[in-house]
């Protein structure tokens, strides 16, 4: 175990890490008492990354290699409302992530391997995802107006990214519906949209039995092969969350879009094939491990 050592104050704390270890970002003390965002290497020690008086902030999230590094910045004193997501590589510095309709990006939660696609939230828990190319865009509405998931979509109220995956195929957050009382986990694909997590469990994964008296699943990581998903979960008459853990098998086959009103009838007789497909080519059952219980599924996806 390696003390990580500090800049000048006494506080601090590592948030992310590079698939082999080297390159870790977090948040240290300057003199002032002000959290600073730092990238560390054994080679070179805690390194400040930005040099500005009377602004703090932290590292939240970097891609594979380190190469990339993404958090918040703010002003003092603090005010939620003034943090910034950036963007940090050591040939261009930082970068602020801009706007999206008309909300700053307030925090950044993950980055692709290539560090060209981001994801984070804004004020709200209203979360977007970024690319160079188009900059920040308003997650919910991307999904609306290019995957034209209006009916799917109906009634919520904002999409919060947690993680994505290093080759951004799948994001997994929580949202926001209407007269709902918790966050609403989901999964996110480009040919999937968002698909409640809950509801893709019981009726694509037939884990009935297993989620029996869950309200809730909020997903807060995914490994880079879309294999194994872990997060929390509220139960009916129970106080607190309970961790869970969803193992998709190897080789695990794509989540399914929702078929559209005006042709669901094709499109469930193809997702129906399309189940047998996956089942001949033995793809690995899922497994949902609730606590100490672990049960295996009888479906094929």
């Amino acid at each position: 175990m390696i003390n990580l050592g500090g800049l000048e104050g006494a506080l601090g704390a590592a948030r992310a890490v590079s698939a082999d270890g080297s390159v870790i970002t977090g948040q240290s003390d300057d003199a002032n008492g002000l959290p600073q965002p730092f990238r560390w290497t054994e080679a070179e020690g805690m390194e400040r990354l930005i040099a500005l008086d009377g602004f703090a902030g932290f590292g939240s999230g970097l891609n594979p290699d380190g190469t990339v590094i993404v958090g918040s910045i703010r002003p003092a004193p603090y005010r939620y409302e003034d943090h910034r997501a950036f963007r940090w590589t050591e040939g261009e510095g930082l970068t602020l992530l801009g706007s999206v309709a008309g909300r700053p990006t307030h925090f950044a939660s993950g980055v692709s391997a290539d560090g060209s696609t981001i994801i984070g939230s804004s004020l709200n828990r209203a979360g977007y995802i970024w690319t160079p190319s188009s900059g920040a865009r308003d997650l919910l509405s991307l999904m609306r107006n290019e995957f034209r998931l209006w009916d799917e979509l109906e009634g919520w109220e904002s999409l919060d990214p947690y993680a994505i995956t290093p080759d951004g195929r799948f994001i997994v957050g929580t949202g926001t519906v209407e007269n709902e009382y918790s966050g609403v986990g989901y999964i996110w694909t480009p040919s999937s949209g968002a698909r409640d997590l809950l509801s893709l469990m019981r009726n694509e994964f037939r884990l009935w039995d297993e989620l029996e008296g869950w309200e809730s699943l909020s997903p807060y990581a995914i490994t880079p092969d879309g294999r194994f998903i872990v997060g929390t979960g509220t139960v009916e008459n129970e106080y607190g969350g309970a961790g869970w853990i969803l193992d998709r098998g190897a080789n695990p086959a794509p989540i399914p879009a929702v078929p559209e009103a005006v042709t669901y009838g094709l499109a469930a007789t193809a997702l129906l094939f399309g189940f047998v497909l996956h089942r001949r080519r033995a793809r690995s059952l899922p497994r949902l491990r609730l606590g100490a219980a672990e049960k295996e599924s009888g479906c094929g996806y």
